[in-house]
């Protein structure tokens, strides 16, 4: 009568089982579960608790760091899946939708990465030409460089070669120092080697005159009215040199030539003016022999001179051999010193030129002399510290109130206190330096009292 009834099947529709199988076809096979809808009736306690494990396995997932972008998409897309397998609460067609979203995002995702490192290699291919340029461009400008130098270089070697040539010729044949040494040194030479101290337009001498005045009251301003008045060297023609007013009134005029200081002394002493006029005999120079042994005196100098420097001294007269010791300088070695000694001008030329000589043992240096007199006290020209009437010291190497002997400062670049009395720039020298601009002025001034030739 009653009978028991088997229950039937549900059957999917057939518009749902056509998009499951698009949508498997999608969906990875290995890695990413079928979602399977299931009223929210038939969940359970067990499967509440897998939703809430699956749930706190998605967060760990999205906290995660990844190599890549494509890495991360595709576990996202896992956890995606999962979640949605496990919500079973949803409409399948609603859980399809989301799958086949989720998956075209992780397409899009992977083929935006692709295409980002494709532009990437792009641009750096597009790079690459450019440095290559940049390269050859500074590869041809040293190429260019090199042969400017090359140039430059092959220019300065044929001038160097010019000037060689042109030098050896002036010296004429090359000869040995046998052949140099056997030509008497008196002898006018036209080597290089000739001494600047010769060739110096600053060492002839003036032909001087002191004029006196009548009476001792006058001043010197008086009496260079009075020679003024005498010469009229804008009418006449004088040529005055040099005029100096000195002590006592008179004034020391100095003339270029002998006939020029004879003329001068007649015109002034034809004029009725009180004035006396006499002739002022130029000095003779200095020479300074160096490193000479103590024992040797100015006459065996003398005879030294005579008998072991005939080359040189061969040709000197009688007049010639007047020679006078002024002082002896000490040098370095305690048993030797400097000989500073007055000549005449024909030794004078003929010590120069040789440079050196022979004397007893030695063969020493000889080389002019400045007869310019300066002071080691305060530094100044005309006089020596044993006539200084200054009570300052002045150091020549610092400007301080001391000596160079004790002075702290010898290390550094010394400083000259004439320059900076002058107001030179320049001045980081010794107060003793030829280099001096006051020294040598100075000096100019002293060489004019002497005669040379």
């Amino acid at each position: 009568m009653f009978g028991l009834r088997t229950p039937t099947k549900n059957k999917p529709s057939p518009s749902t089982s056509v998009t499951n199988k698009e949508t498997e076809a999608e969906l990875p096979s290995a890695r990413e579960p079928a979602l399977t809808p299931v009223n929210e009736a038939q969940t359970s306690m067990g499967e509440k608790a897998t939703i809430l494990s699956q749930t706190e396995e998605s967060r760990k997932i999205v906290n995660k760091v990844y190599r890549s972008r494509i890495t991360e998409a595709a576990a996202l897309q896992q956890s995606a899946l999962a979640q949605l397998n496990a919500a079973r609460n949803l409409k399948g067609d609603i859980k399809t939708a989301v799958s086949v979203a989720v998956k075209r995002l992780y397409e899009l995702v992977r083929d935006g990465e692709l295409h980002g490192k494709d532009r990437k290699d792009e641009i750096t291919n597009e790079a690459k030409p450019d440095k290559t340029d940049k390269l050859e461009e500074k590869i041809r400008r040293m190429e260019e460089l090199m042969e400017n130098n090359s140039r430059r270089q092959e220019s300065f070697e044929k001038t160097v070669t010019e000037s060689e040539d042109r030098i050896m010729a002036k010296l004429g044949e090359i000869r040995s120092y046998a052949e140099v040494a056997a030509v008497a040194r008196t002898e006018p030479r036209n080597d290089c080697a000739r001494t600047a101290i010769n060739d110096r337009p600053d060492r002839t001498g003036l032909y001087s005159l002191i004029v006196e005045p009548g009476e001792e009251t006058e001043a010197a301003e008086d009496t260079v009215q009075k020679i003024r008045c005498s010469l009229k060297a804008k009418d006449h023609g004088y040529k005055i040199e040099k005029l100096q007013k000195i002590k006592g009134g008179k004034v020391v005029i100095g003339c270029g030539t002998e006939e020029e200081r004879k003329r001068v002394r007649e015109r002034i002493t034809h004029e009725d003016n009180g004035l006396t006029v006499k002739e002022l005999n130029n000095k003779n120079p200095l020479v300074r022999f160096k490193d000479l042994l103590k024992y040797n005196t100015i006459d065996d100098i003398k005879k030294a001179l005579q008998t072991q420097n005939k080359t040189t001294t061969g040709n000197l007269t009688g007049e010639d051999w007047v020679m006078t010791e002024k002082h002896r300088q000490n040098a370095r070695n305690t048993h030797e010193c400097h000989v500073i000694v007055q000549v005449s001008p024909g030794m004078w030329k003929a010590l120069t030129r040789a440079e050196k000589v022979h004397i007893d043992l030695q063969r020493v240096w000889v080389e002019d002399r400045s007869p310019l007199v300066q002071c080691s006290k305060c530094l100044g020209y005309g006089h020596t510290r044993k006539h200084c009437q200054t009570e300052k010291l002045t150091c020549s190497q610092c400007t301080g109130e001391h000596l160079r002997a004790d002075c702290p400062n010898k290390e550094k670049t010394p400083e000259c206190a004439n320059c900076r009395r002058e107001g030179i720039n320049n001045a980081d020298h010794s107060a003793f330096s030829p280099e001096c601009p006051v020294r040598r002025k100075w000096d100019v001034l002293a060489r004019r009292s002497v005669q040379y030739c």
